[in-house]
């Protein structure tokens, strides 16, 4: 499977063994190479890219700017010089998370996992809108109708979304992203890597968590910034966030 990609690292060694590696896989492009991510930051909002491999270091500007990258945003994997900060990137869905120095072997396991990743992601692209006013998805056997207006909020799962609505729960065979994507039009919003919340259906949002009817949905650290810019500029709330 052809994919593109950046890099971005201070270390000119690191990224000359990507850019070397990279040289001998027919199937990846390399759109860029980067000394950091601030470098980086107008390309990535500007153009698309399969893939970013970027130092866990620079995990909280990806936290932080993910959301505004042009969509649909790059898988990610991260690179660190302990084993003990692995657990960073994954906490931002990362593919992988590679130990410095570079070893081929191991890069050819991060090239299988992104493209499996990329595989399950496309054939997962199944939300099928109709009309502005609702959408089928795909389950284990069949089709659901789900309404926009209905739904309170969509957790993501290892392998699944939940979408909670009003008068029902399905659980759908899609990514956290895809949902992201079809439904920010309809006033959903991001609010954790696992939660995207329709804010018509928001009772109160106090002390970082949102209040949906019983149910408390707590705003990610990497989406405080972006959540609160968000509620200020469309719904001139200024003090329901406690910053």
């Amino acid at each position: 499977m052809k994919f593109s990609c950046i890099i971005v690292d201070e270390d000119g060694a690191i990224r000359s063994e990507f850019e070397h590696y990279i040289s001998m896989l027919p199937n990846i492009t390399l759109a860029g190479s980067f000394h950091n991510i601030e470098h980086a930051k107008e390309y990535l909002l500007n153009n698309n890219t399969d893939v970013l491999f970027t130092d866990v270091k620079t995990q909280w500007f990806v936290g932080v700017h993910q959301d505004n990258f042009k969509a649909p945003p790059p898988l990610l994997v991260f690179t660190t010089d302990e084993p003990a900060n692995a657990h960073i990137g994954f906490e931002l869905d990362a593919v992988d998370c590679l130990l410095k120095p570079l070893a081929f072997e191991r890069f050819l396991k991060t090239v299988d996992k992104i493209e499996r990743r990329m595989a399950a992601e496309r054939q997962r692209e199944t939300l099928v809108a109709t009309n502005a006013d609702y959408c089928f998805v795909k389950t284990d056997h069949n089709f659901i109708k789900v309404e926009f207006q209905k739904i309170l909020y969509i957790e993501g799962l290892e392998n699944y979304v939940r979408i909670c609505c009003e008068n029902k729960t399905v659980l759908a065979l899609n990514t956290m992203k895809n949902m992201e994507a079809a439904l920010s039009q309809y006033n959903f919003l991001r609010i954790h890597r696992s939660y995207l919340v329709n804010l018509d259906k928001v009772d109160s949002v106090l002390n970082y968590n949102f209040y949906v009817g019983d149910k408390v949905l707590p705003i990610g650290k990497s989406y405080r910034k972006i959540v609160t810019d968000t509620l200020k500029h469309s719904y001139a709330i200024h003090t329901a966030i406690a910053i």
